[in-house]
């Protein structure tokens, strides 16, 4: 492969979160990943410096949270597919992530009712990207 490709390819990635990518071509194959505590973007002066994990935001007792993707691949329902108006419990499986041919569980972080269901199966999920969006549940309890 080209080196002026690699080149590129790293010079796009800049100022990005992506994390990690994969690039076949012609038999080859270029992995690059960022570092552990590496910066995914460099800060500027008007945005706060972001890490590469996603800081939960403070629940509230009425507020609709979203589960999101917490790495790049292929979205695969579980079975049978969780659906809206589904109850789930913290730390139930949602769905899974494919990545690097490895299968990455998707869990609710908090129990409730899967208010939407926002991909399907086999689409592409970025880092960070909402994936359910879950109410919560009527007197703090999931079914």
């Amino acid at each position: 492969m080209d080196t002026a490709v690699v080149e590129r390819l790293l010079d796009l990635l800049q100022g990005t979160c992506i994390q990690e990518l994969t690039l076949e071509e012609n038999g080859s194959v270029i992995l690059i990943r960022r570092r552990a505590g590496q910066p995914a973007a460099p800060p500027t002066g008007d945005r706060p410096e972001r890490t590469a994990l996603a800081v939960p935001e403070e629940p509230s007792a009425s507020a609709e949270t979203f589960v999101r993707a917490h790495l790049v691949g292929v979205f695969h329902a579980i079975r049978p597919p969780v659906a809206a108006g589904d109850g789930v419990r913290p730390k139930e499986i949602l769905g899974l992530i494919e990545s690097m041919k490895l299968m990455n569980d998707i869990l609710a972080q908090e129990g409730g009712e899967v208010a939407e269901v926002l991909v399907e199966e086999g689409q592409p999920v970025e880092y960070g990207q909402p994936l359910f969006r879950i109410r919560p549940a009527a007197g703090g309890a999931a079914s």
